[in-house]
Order: structure tokens, then sequence, then C-alpha cells
């Protein structure tokens, strides 16, 4: 009797702590980062009687995890692809908006500044029609401005939030060594806290929407994360150490060229470009549209203000003196 009681104890505590475990799932449904949680069930040592071994119930050999390490190393892959769009198409759209403004078109200005000089040439001598001139150009010369400025705007905010996804990415490495120290404590991953896993996955998670990563997991669960992904030899996080990444730059323009180097209070190593996660999407929309609006404009500009001026040299002002340079360039 009294080996049946027991039994059917062992069978209730492990029922219970399967209900434990369910209500638990039910609790965390909405928790980030959270993964559900199983019992697994195996059969208690049995007892020996002579020559025959009796069972003697059931117990719980852990709690597990629903954990695939291919699902979740795509799904990191694919949140890196996503979040590089993003900032990317954001900021691209808010240039071809600036390019596009009625009120910052450089078409109109444009033809409204060949027009008045097309009349003047018809009547050089009319004074409205050299103001005229000088107007258009003076309102072209500042459609140039305005155009320069709003890209400048862009592309300071850019940086900006670069900088702000860099800090975030070094905040997220410090807690990520925080876990790998605790994780340390164990010497086989099964024996790891459920809780501290989803804390280390969730983080691994972020860093991959902020870039691609490169993730080397120990026997134990510790992780170790190359910066730009696997095989790149940038690791800024290992089991017992971690090293910042940080942006530079030589130009004080705001479209111009950054770098991020690794370990900048170090032994300071440049990084190369990336392209996934919000830090490669913000690297490309800099170096691809901002720079290249920028760039681009200043051509024109340049162009354009030293073809009219090689041509304005060649007239004649009202008192029959070559003229001067129409715009300062």
């Amino acid at each position: 009797m009294s080996d049946f009681l027991s039994i059917g104890a062992s069978a209730v505590n492990v029922y219970r702590q399967a209900i434990a475990t369910t209500s638990n799932n039910i609790a965390n449904v909405n928790t980030e980062g959270y993964s559900k949680q199983g019992v697994n069930v195996g059969e208690s040592y049995p007892t020996q009687i002579a020559s025959y071994f009796i069972g003697t119930g059931s117990t719980v050999n852990s709690i597990q995890r629903s954990y695939d390490e291919f699902v979740e190393r795509s799904l990191r892959d694919s949140a890196s692809d996503l979040q590089a769009t993003t900032p990317f198409i954001e900021y691209t759209n808010r240039i071809v908006d600036i390019m596009g403004s009625e009120t910052a078109n450089l078409t109109n200005a444009i033809e409204a500044f060949f027009n008045a000089s097309r009349s003047l040439s018809v009547d050089p001598g009319s004074i409205p029609l050299r103001n005229e001139v000088l107007s258009s150009g003076q309102a072209l010369a500042s459609r140039f401005n305005t155009l320069s400025t709003q890209i400048d705007a862009v592309g300071t905010e850019s940086r900006d939030r670069l900088g702000a996804a860099l800090e975030e990415v070094n905040n997220l490495a410090g807690q990520l060594l925080s876990i790998n120290k605790q994780l340390g404590r164990n010497s086989e991953k099964s024996k790891q806290p459920p809780q501290l896993m989803d804390q280390r996955d969730l983080i691994l998670r972020k860093l991959s929407a902020l870039s691609t990563i490169g993730v080397t997991e120990s026997s134990n669960g510790q992780v170790s994360v190359n910066f730009g992904g696997a095989g790149r030899g940038f690791e800024i996080v290992t089991p017992s150490g971690v090293r910042e990444i940080a942006m530079v730059s030589d130009s004080a323009d705001p479209t111009g060229d950054v770098q991020l180097v690794i370990d900048p209070r170090g032994i300071k190593q440049p990084l190369p470009l990336l392209s996934g996660g919000e830090v490669g999407g913000l690297l490309t929309f800099r170096n691809e549209v901002a720079k290249v609006a920028r760039d681009g404009l200043d051509h024109i500009a340049v162009q354009f203000a030293n073809k009219v001026n090689e041509v304005h040299r060649q007239g004649f002002d009202l008192n029959g003196d070559f003229g001067q340079d129409f715009f300062r360039v």
C-alpha cells in the first residue's frame, strides 16, 4: 500500500509541476522574449526486491524551454535585413521630397533665370530687365542654399541617429557580458535557468536589429558576438569581456564620411562597411544617397555658376566695361 501511495504521490507532484509550468506559460504570453517552457518527465529509479525491479513512479527531470537554434538564427538574420531597410527608405524619401519640393525645386528657378536673361538679351539697356535678371539670379542662388541646408539637416539627423544606435549596441553588449558571467556558473547548457537564456536570446535579437552579427555559442550557453557577421574577427562580446564600437569622422560636413572603429580607447581598429541592421542601413543611406545628393548638388551649382560667369565676363555693362562674375562661387 505504501508503494502504491508513493507512486501516486510522485504522479501528483509531476502533474502539479506541469500545471504550474503551463500557468507560467499563460502568464507570460505577452512577455517580450519569453520562450514557452515544458516539463521533461522521467521514470524514477526503481526499487529492487530480490531479483525483481519495481517501479517507483515518475519525477521531473528538468524544465526545458522551446528553442530551435536554426529558427533563432534565421529570426536574427531576418531582423537584421528588415531593420536595414527602415532608416534607408525613411531618409531617402526625405531627400526625394526635398529635391522635388515646389518651394525648393531647382527647375523652376533655373527656368526663371534663363527667361529673364533671354528677355534682357533682346533689350540689353533695360534697367527693369537687368533688375529682373539680378533678382532671378539671387532667387536661384537662394534655392541652391536652401537645398544644401535641408540636405545637411537630414545628414546631421542621420549621423545623430547612427551615434544613438552605436550607443545602444554598446549598452546591449554590456548587458550580454553580464549574462555571460551568470551563465558561466554552470558547466552545462541544460542546467541553465530558462529565464536567463531567454534574456540572452532577446539581447541577441536586439543586437541583430542594429547590425549584422555572428554568434558563437559555448557548451554552457555563453556566447561570443562578432560585429558585422560570423567570421569577421571583430568580437564585441566574449564570455569574459566586451569591446566598444565608436564612430569617427575627419569632416565637419554633415553628409561626410564616417568610420566605425572597435575599441576606440584601446588599439583602435577600423571596421569594414556594414549593410545589415539599423547601423548598416544608416551607413548605406549616408554613403549612397546623402553624400551623392550633396556632392551632386554642389557640382551642379559650381558648374552652372562657372558657365554663367564665363558668359557674363564676355559682355559689357552700361558703361561699356567688360562684365564681372555674376555668381560668387
